[in-house]
């Protein structure tokens, strides 16, 4: 979760295919991600979702709320209103999250 273009997008790309895509485009909903590991001998399943931050998706960040075990905030330190607004997003997770 995080405002527009803070690195959503990127971070979870680099986590889950091990890639960093130079040209940056905007997410226009949500994309679920899926990677699988061996820790220890037993395979652990990553299930993130990408989710873009447009009020017109609002509903259906609760949706993927409801089913979370975790969030992670996203913020670019450039600007200021990134920074401010992580607490409005610390907010919305725990207003929708279980």
């Amino acid at each position: 979760m995080g405002d527009a273009a803070v690195g959503k997008t990127s971070l979870v790309q680099r986590f889950i295919q091990q890639k960093f895509e130079r040209q940056y485009f905007i997410a226009m909903g949500f994309e679920r991600y899926t990677r699988f590991e061996s820790i220890h001998g037993a395979t652990v399943c990553y299930s993130l979702w990408d989710i873009a931050s447009e009020d017109k998706i609002r509903v259906m960040r609760k949706i993927v709320y409801q089913g979370s075990v975790g969030v992670l905030i996203c913020i670019d330190l450039t600007p200021q209103t990134s920074c401010e607004n992580a607490t409005n997003w610390i907010h919305n997770a725990k207003a929708g999250a279980p």
